[in-house]
């Protein structure tokens, strides 16, 4: 983790040396890494992960609920782009990934009960105007499996999910 929302995988660290600056809280209050810095965590998890089908598997924006959500599972992590949302549910075994307002990825076996969202609702591309594409955009740099219209990676909104099967056994609501 980095920054506190920011979520890197790889097979080796530590290339640049021990950081002294990981200053950052996750929400269950472990160490979430600091400016350019990076809290290093095992996964426990192989690299046998099955390949994705990549953009088969996008079913859509759909509409959440703050208070009754239609993903039960928060990602700890912060930050995920599509790819890395999605192979995070598949890896805990759950149907389905969602993005969300651009920062969040949820997971759950079962989805799309609240109904469809307009498409223009999973478009988070510059949520305060600043005119800086936000970190979900920045994250897809090598690809997504759905862009929008305008060719950006839809990265869900405020109560909106970019939903995702995990596999394509598993049918869209």
């Amino acid at each position: 983790m980095q920054q506190g929302f920011a979520c890197f995988c790889g097979n080796q660290y530590d290339s640049l040396g021990i950081a002294d600056n990981c200053d950052k809280t996750c929400n269950d209050g472990s160490e979430c890494g600091g400016y350019y810095a990076n809290s290093v965590y095992a996964t426990g998890l192989t690299a046998s992960v099955a390949p994705l089908e990549e953009a088969i598997l996008y079913c859509g924006c759909t509409a959440d609920s703050d208070t009754n959500r239609d993903l039960d599972h928060l990602s700890p992590w912060g930050a995920l782009s599509q790819k890395g949302c999605i192979h995070y549910c598949k890896a805990l075994n759950y149907d389905f990934a969602g993005l969300q307002f651009q920062t969040q990825c949820w997971c759950g076996n079962s989805a799309g009960s609240f109904g469809p969202a307009a498409s223009n609702q999973c478009d988070t591309l510059d949520n305060n105007n600043d005119g800086i594409p936000d970190l979900c955009i920045v994250l897809e740099s090598s690809g997504c499996y759905f862009a929008n219209e305008a060719g950006a990676c839809g990265c869900g909104g405020a109560n909106a999910n970019t939903l995702f099967r995990t596999s394509t056994s598993v049918s869209c609501p």
